[in-house]
């Protein structure tokens, strides 16, 4: 279900688009007359008719990812999650740059950045933090068996012994 901000800006934005035919259409004489009988803000008529974009249609030409792609991938991860595999977060990135190149442009496009990963999830509302795990995860000191820590610190001594 969409949010009540996402439906009044998809509202004003059909509104927009609608006195803008008007306009084309000689209905109206003024800018200003046709903002106020379809309640729309006189200076953002204005910028429209004159070329610019919507801020959704301006920022689509800065994602690395089209809509469909980020939507394929956050239903790879969602089914991931369900059957019991939450992805680390290198396998979400190789997966972005997988459908990158599925895209078959020449030259190729260039991989997803190193911070890509983190700003994805954040803009994604599916899709929770917990969700993803960190290749760098670590183990609560309470969950590491007693042998192991001895085993562990063994190697460790031996390994700081020996240069590589």
């Amino acid at each position: 279900m969409a949010s009540t901000q996402n439906l009044e800006s998809l509202q004003k934005e059909g509104r927009l688009s609608l006195t803008q035919q008007a306009i084309q259409n000689k209905q109206f004489w003024s800018v200003r007359r046709a903002a106020t009988s379809y309640n729309v803000p006189r200076t953002t008529l204005r910028l429209r008719i004159h070329g610019s974009f919507s801020i959704t249609k301006s920022n689509a030409k800065k994602r690395k990812l089209q809509l469909s792609e980020e939507q394929a991938l956050v239903q790879w991860v969602l089914d991931l999650d369900r059957r019991g595999f939450p992805p680390h977060i290198i396998d979400v990135r190789r997966m972005a740059d997988t459908l990158l190149a599925a895209r078959g442009e020449n030259p190729p496009p260039q991989p997803v950045s190193k911070n890509w990963v983190s700003r994805f999830l954040n803009a994604q509302p599916e899709l929770k933090r917990n969700g993803i795990e960190s290749s760098t995860h670590s183990v609560p000191n309470s969950e590491i068996p007693a042998r192991l820590t001895r085993g562990s610190s063994a190697f460790r001594r031996r390994v700081s012994c020996t240069a590589f």
